[in-house]
């Protein structure tokens, strides 16, 4: 008997071990893929932390892509996006972001909105670079504002980053700092950086404007950020 108690208290610690943990990441449903809750904004001493504001999924026609999960630096974005949120928590959390992505104002505000912005994609197929400079050339033509030389450069230089296939189980991150830089890592290596407000804007149109790649990621992209606008 005191064996068979021995045993259930291994397995009841194991399942609340579990539950601890998985109380740190974010579950993104599709893929099934674990995304840290918090993470850095970059490996600077000073880095601001970014929560996860939800994550979705990248299909290309139906095949899965990527898993995408979607970070924020809380206290500055609090500023810009509350006034976008009910005054009491959503009833239907799949009402609520299926009509926050129909929320244009609250879009052009969480784009060009000054605070911190991650997107980690995790890639559940292999994708070569070609592929990958080609789908970042194409949503350049279709969200680039600004046409000017300084930007164009901008562009080349980000473009430029991308070399290698990246792998299945590989990250793409972008980071989004407030004054327009960009900060590329993917394939397990940091790739630098580019600063132009206007490509950063064009970069976060891509999954955020009016015609996203996803409209998954889009949506439940934002799944917690009632919680954490209001907390």
């Amino acid at each position: 008997m005191k064996k068979t108690y021995a045993i259930l208290f291994a397995v009841v610690l194991v399942l609340s071990l579990s539950a601890l943990i998985f109380a740190d990441k974010v579950k993104e449903d599709s893929t099934e893929l674990m995304f840290e809750r918090v993470i850095k904004f970059s490996s600077e001493e000073n880095a601001p932390d970014v929560v996860c504001t939800g994550a979705g999924v990248r299909k290309k026609f139906v095949v899965k892509v990527y898993g995408a999960a979607v970070y924020i630096e809380p206290e500055a974005a609090k500023k810009i996006l509350a006034k976008h949120m009910p005054a009491k928590p959503p009833e239907d959390i799949e009402d609520f972001v299926e009509d926050l992505a129909e929320n244009e104002a609250y879009w052009k505000d969480f784009i060009n909105g000054s605070f911190h912005k991650v997107i980690v994609m995790r890639f559940v197929r292999d994708v070569g670079a070609d592929s990958i400079i080609g789908a970042y050339r194409d949503g350049f033509e279709e969200n680039l504002e600004d046409k000017s030389d300084l930007t164009k450069k901008a562009v080349k230089k980000f473009l430029s980053f991308f070399t290698d296939e990246i792998k299945e189980n590989q990250d793409m991150t972008l980071r989004f700092a407030p004054d327009g830089t960009i900060i590329v890592d993917y394939a397990g290596k940091n790739r630098g950086s580019v600063k132009s407000l206007p490509v950063a804007r064009s970069l976060l149109k891509n999954w955020f404007g009016d015609d996203p790649i996803s409209d998954d990621i889009k949506e439940y992209g934002m799944k917690f950020i009632y919680e954490i606008i209001k907390k």
